[in-house]
C-alpha cells in the first residue's frame, strides 16, 4: 500500500518569551486565576470601606391643603427639611472579621495564580524542549530515509548488470521500508508535540480555525 499524498509537516518555532505571554493571555485557567484575584481584591475594599464613618444627607418636602375661616377658601402649606446623619462604626467586631477574612481569600487567591504561573512555565519549557527534540528526530529520520532510497537506487543497477543479488536488493528494499515508516513515526511523534504545545498555550481553536458563537 503506497500512500498517494505525503504528509504535511510544517516546522514551528516559539520563543520561550513568546510562548509564555500567549499562555498568560489565552489559557482559561489562568484567566480565571486572575479574576479571582480581582474578585477577593474588591471584596477587600468594599470591607474595609465598611470601616469608615459615613455621612449621608437627607431632605425632604412635603405640601398640605389647609382650610381656611372664611367659606370656600383654603390655603396651601409648605414644609422643606434637610438633614445630616453620620454613622461611625465602633466596636464593630463582626466588621473587622470580614475584613480580615477578605484579607485570607485574597492572599490565598494571590498564592494560588503565583503558583499556576509558575507551573504553567514549567509546562511551556517541557513543551518546548519537546517540541525541539521531535523536529531534530524528523531531520534525523528524513536523512536516513533519504540514504535508504540512494542505497536502494544504487543497487538496483548494481543488479541490472549482474553485480548484486535480488536477496541483497531485498535487504535494500527493507531498509528503505524501516526508514519511511521511521519518518513516518517521527514526523507524527513532532505533530504530537506542537499539538501539546499548543494546548499549554491555549491556542488550539485558534490553530484549527474554530470559533466560539456566543448566543
Amino acid at each position: 500500500v503506497l500512500p498517494q499524498d505525503r504528509m504535511d509537516m510544517q516546522s514551528v518555532h516559539y520563543e520561550y518569551a513568546q510562548a509564555l505571554d500567549m499562555a498568560l493571555q489565552n489559557r482559561a485557567d489562568y484567566l480565571s486565576g486572575m479574576l479571582s484575584v480581582e474578585v477577593a481584591r474588591t471584596r477587600l475594599m468594599l470591607a474595609q470601606n465598611n470601616l469608615l464613618p459615613d455621612l449621608s444627607v437627607s431632605g425632604g418636602y412635603s405640601q398640605a391643603q389647609l382650610a381656611s375661616n372664611a367659606p370656600g377658601l383654603s390655603s396651601n402649606g409648605s414644609n422643606w427639611s434637610v438633614g445630616l446623619r453620620l454613622t461611625v462604626p465602633l466596636g464593630d467586631l463582626s466588621l473587622q472579621q470580614v475584613v480580615v477574612q477578605t484579607k485570607v481569600d485574597l492572599e490565598k487567591a494571590e498564592l494560588s495564580l503565583k503558583k499556576l504561573r509558575e507551573s504553567i512555565e514549567i509546562d511551556i519549557q517541557n513543551a518546548l524542549r519537546n517540541v525541539d527534540i521531535s523536529l531534530r528526530q524528523v531531520k534525523l529520520a528524513e536523512r536516513a530515509r533519504e540514504l535508504a532510497e540512494k542505497k536502494f537506487a544504487v543497487e538496483t543497477e548494481k543488479l541490472k548488470v549482474g553485480r548484486s543479488s535480488n536477496f541483497q536488493l531485498v535487504l535494500f528494499q527493507n531498509d528503505l521500508v524501516n526508514a519511511q515508516n521511521s519518518e513516518l513515526n517521527t514526523t507524527i511523534g513532532y505533530l504530537d508535540a506542537l499539538s501539546a504545545l499548543e494546548n499549554k498555550l491555549g491556542i488550539v481553536l485558534d490553530t484549527w480555525g474554530v470559533s466560539l458563537v456566543r448566543r
